[in-house]
């Protein structure tokens, strides 16, 4: 294997993601809506919001090192680092290649984590492509998914105004039809792994339709994120009670003749 899922690293994350229990995270494909959405839920809610494709594109970079994060630096550091993400022999090197850059990432989101308020609800937009690894450091019920069809994605790539950026950077490299044709088949297949690693680690997936509305899914993602919230709560309330019942009975016990 070329890539390796550093556990060393994970585990460092999971001690400091594990304990936070208002982190909530919406995962998915491309052109699923998840920014949208996030952001909507966030300003709604008051919450932190928190786009991980912006530090992973941009304020990560300068904290990339070799030792820790060697997907990360082979990535950004490479000449042409949209060749390189599109030079993957095979999905299975391309998705080694995710699962190690996925650690990564959660190493430094950790980081980052603590030196923010515990009180401070989070909500995190995106940046992982492997929920599987996600719920390894946090709840499942912390994290949900929205998934939208292959033929949706394909059609907002190519018809959208606001993704043909993209499209343009494709097509000014070596074999540009050859890479915006790999380009869209890996969406789907990153679409689909997202989906099943979803489904086999019980996380919540939200389907979008054409005409699903931002409002639509806002409400439904925030309705049960606030279900969990409820249940902690309740949860912490039950165990407050208990901690002082005890303490009272201990005290009343120790001033007993």
């Amino acid at each position: 294997m070329r890539y390796h899922l550093n556990e060393s690293l994970l585990n460092e994350a999971r001690k400091v993601l594990k304990n936070r229990k208002n982190i909530f995270w919406i995962v998915g494909g491309s052109c699923s809506g998840k920014s949208t959405v996030g952001k909507t839920i966030a300003s709604k809610f008051k919450m932190l919001y928190y786009d991980l494709d912006e530090y992973i594109f941009d304020k990560y970079i300068r904290r990339y090192s070799k030792e820790l994060h060697p997907a990360s630096r082979e990535w950004f550091f490479a000449e042409n680092p949209l060749n390189w993400a599109l030079s993957f022999s095979s999905w299975e090197e391309n998705n080694e290649f995710n699962v190690a850059l996925t650690v990564e990432q959660l190493s430094l989101f950790s980081e980052d984590v603590q030196e923010i308020d515990r009180d401070k609800a989070i909500l995190v937009d995106g940046g992982i492509t492997n929920p599987a690894i996600l719920a390894r450091v946090l709840d499942a019920h912390q994290i949900c998914c929205i998934k939208i069809e292959d033929d949706l994605c394909i059609r907002i790539w190519e018809d959208c105004k606001e993704r043909q950026p993209m499209k343009e950077m494709i097509l000014q490299l070596p074999s540009p039809q050859e890479k915006w044709s790999k380009f869209l088949d890996t969406n789907v297949l990153m679409n689909r792994q997202i989906e099943t690693e979803c489904r086999e680690n019980g996380i919540k997936i939200l389907y979008r339709k054409d005409k699903t509305t931002v409002d639509d899914m806002a409400n439904e993602i925030s309705t049960l994120f606030l279900k969990v919230i409820t249940e902690i709560t309740g949860k912490v309330l039950i165990e407050l009670i208990r901690m002082n019942y005890y303490k009272i009975s201990t005290k009343l016990f120790l001033n007993s003749p």
